[in-house]
Formats: structure tokens, sequence, C-alpha cells
């Protein structure tokens, strides 16, 4: 493809499609695909550099595809129509074409993109926002397009007010209503779910249908959304520790409570034991016993006519 042939293809892309390109992640992979089957021979990729020279990347022999001298190691086969680039550089990005037989069958425009600090992660149900931002104001900006993995994800038009929903997004996803005066395109998902993770893309359409439309990218151009499980029995799962802490607690305490019970009950039978010994002895011991063995009290109760009866009877 000449210069003159890729700014023919530009035009066509800007006036019918409004390419903002095949977005790829700088260090990561992306896949190329062919339009069409060829059924050639002969079929290529190549990657055509500024000064509009040609730089093959694979061909396809025997039904797979074959690295070219700059791509070796970093070309995985797909499909016989497809192929993996692996490892983007920022120099991969610029327009890629598929040959079959000679002729251009398939044209990509791709985009390199980086990431920094813009991966979100967020636990399934929860509601998160994704930023991006544009300047907006003087600017012929139509309407505001969010894709996720080059599928749509919202498209909100400024003229109308129109929202048309990606598939799996309806009534989940939305933008703030004054984002062209703000210049603010952030987009809010609610009920996040575990389908939604994946690289998420801003653009704006600018121009019009009569004129031709094209597309520009917000900033940042790409946001990685990771969302986690989020488990239905994480409360119950959080009680077996507490009920353990409780039963550990009352296993420990229990033996203590038991032995201080134990404890204070041979106390009291020891004090009962010892209050009963202490009784009798003070009994036993208050006034010594006579060589007859009676008690003092004994001896006064002895009739006093049994006292004088060895010494005969007293006459007054």
């Amino acid at each position: 493809m000449s210069g003159a042939a890729v700014s023919v293809f530009f035009a066509l892309c800007v006036l019918f499609v409004g390419c903002c390109g095949k977005p790829a992640i700088l260090g990561e992979s992306v896949e190329l695909s062919a339009d069409v089957k060829c059924e050639a021979q002969e079929f290529s990729l190549i990657y055509r550099l500024r000064d509009d020279s040609p730089r093959t990347v694979a061909q396809l022999v025997n039904g797979v595809w074959i690295p070219g001298e700059s791509y070796r190691e970093r070309v995985e086969h797909s499909s016989t129509g497809s192929l993996l680039l692996t490892r983007v550089n920022y120099n991969d990005q610029g327009y890629y074409e598929f040959t079959c037989a000679g002729q251009v069958v398939t044209t990509i425009h791709l985009e390199v993109l980086i990431i920094s600090n813009n991966n979100l992660s967020v636990p399934e149900g929860d509601t998160l926002t994704l930023p991006c931002y544009f300047h907006t104001v003087g600017d012929s900006v139509g309407s505001v397009v969010w894709e996720r993995d080059g599928e749509l994800v919202l498209k909100q038009s400024l003229s109308s007010g129109e929202l048309i929903y990606g598939t799996g997004f309806e009534g989940r996803v939305s933008v703030r209503f004054d984002w062209f005066v703000l210049g603010d395109l952030s987009l809010t998902v609610e009920r996040v779910q575990l389908e939604d993770r994946g690289d998420f893309f801003c653009c704006v359409k600018k121009g019009s249908r009569q004129r031709g439309e094209w597309r520009k990218r917000g900033s940042p151009a790409a946001v990685r959304v990771t969302v986690s499980e989020r488990s239905t029995i994480s409360s119950s799962t959080s009680a077996p520790p507490t009920r353990e802490a409780e039963t550990h607690t009352a296993a420990c305490v229990t033996p203590i409570i038991i032995t201080a019970g134990i404890t204070l009950l041979l106390s009291a039978a020891a004090a009962a034991v010892w209050l009963v010994w202490r009784r009798k002895s003070r009994r036993s011991g208050s006034t010594p016993g006579g060589a007859d063995g009676r008690t003092a009290s004994d001896v006064e109760k002895t009739p006093f006519t049994e006292r004088g009866s060895d010494r005969g009877t007293f006459i007054g």
C-alpha cells in the first residue's frame, strides 16, 4: 500500500468507520485477524512502516504462521486466518495488511496503549467508576463511547441524549449527565459482575455524518478491571472461627471453674470437720474427770444421804 493509498484508507476509515484503531496493551498480546479466507498459497501479514516500506510479520506455510525475521518468537499461530502478536512494544503501532496472492484483503490500524496505575479491582456486586477525560469545550464532540475488549459497553449521544447499551450492560452503566460541560467521561458500572472484567476503552466521536465522523481516545485511554468473586457464604465462613474461639475459651474456662468448685467444696468440708472436732474437744476437756471417771457435775448430783452412809446417821 503506497502513502497515497494509506491516506485514502484513513479517509475512508474516518468517513465510514470512525476508527480509534485496534487497541493493544503495551507488553501484552494482540490478535490480528483477516476479514476473508485466503485460498491462495501466498498469504502474508506485513507491517507498513512510516516510509511506506513493508516488513513481513508472518507468512502462512502449510497452514501454520511462520514469523518474519524481525518478529521471531513474537508470533503465535491462532488459526489459518489469524495470529497473535506477543510482547507488544510501542513501535508496533501502525498499519498491518493481510495480503492474499499479493492483494491486500484486510488492513488493521493498531494502537499501542499504556496502562499506568489504572488497574481497578472491585468485588462482585459493588459499584465501580472508570475514569476518562477529554477536552470537549469548543470541540465538535458528538458522543461518548465506552468499549470493553472491542465490544460496545455504552454510547451516549450529546445532541439527542440517546443511550445505546452493550450486551450485558443494559441499565447498569452510565456517564455523568453533564459530561460535555466538565469533560468528564467517566463510566459508572453498577452491580459489577464477574463477566465485567477486562480492558475498558474510552473514546469520543467527533465530526458529523455529513462531513464524516472519527474517534479520539480519552485520557486515560485504557482502564483494566478485575472482579473478585464475592462468596455467598462469606458471613458463615467467618462464623466458625468465632464459634471455635468460643469453644476453645469454654474448654479452657470449664476446668478452671470445676477445679475452683471442687476446691471450695473441699475447703468447706475441711472447715466443717474442723468445727465438729473443736466442739468435741471443748466438751471433753472443760473439767477433768475424777478417779472413778465421773465428772464434777456427777459428784454434785450425788444425794447427801449417800455421802454419809458410811459415817452413820446424823442426829440433830
